[in-house]
């Protein structure tokens, strides 16, 4: 996997990978909130000054399943990415000498996990957000316990790799 100018020629870039992967969750989580308050203030506004109530009726349905989309959605993105890397770091064919090289690897994860976590709640904690950011508990509640996800994940791809050669 090649985000954010990993290069092409390099193996084992899983400390850009995987801080990428988590910058992208971060990113899709904090979209889906903000853009929830800007649909809020839409609708306001749609249903305020149309006087067409199909159109009203159309704004206030999506508006109510804005949040249970966009929670799904990134559930599903998650637990794809879960499969993905197990999958993937089973296929690898590397040395089970490299299985502590990846541990120490992932403690960058890890680092990045927790800056982005703890940036993320922060942003949650403001007024206007909270109210909106409680229309996404499943968001919240990964970006809330994301080391934790990231330390079961890391422990699930190092079983995978480490299993690999129990099998051989």
């Amino acid at each position: 996997m090649k985000l954010f100018g990993a290069k092409s020629n390099k193996k084992g870039n899983a400390v850009i990978d995987g801080a990428s992967l988590v910058v992208i969750f971060v990113i899709f989580g904090l979209a889906s909130i903000f853009g929830y308050m800007v649909f809020d203030e839409l609708n306001t506004n749609i249903v305020s000054e149309f006087t067409d109530t199909k159109a009203k009726d159309t704004s206030e349905r999506l508006h109510s399943g804005f949040p249970a989309l966009m929670d799904g959605l990134f559930i599903f993105a998650f637990i794809l990415f879960v499969i993905f890397v197990v999958v993937s770091v089973f296929l690898l064919d590397t040395h089970p000498v490299f299985f502590i090289v990846s541990v120490v690897m992932l403690l960058g994860v890890f680092v990045a996990g927790m800056l982005l976590s703890d940036s993320f709640g922060e942003v949650m904690q403001d007024g206007e957000v909270a109210p909106y950011a409680d229309a996404f508990p499943k968001i919240t509640w990964i970006m809330s316990h994301l080391v934790e996800l990231i330390i079961a994940i890391g422990f699930l791809t190092m079983v995978a790799l480490f299993a690999k050669y129990r099998a051989d």
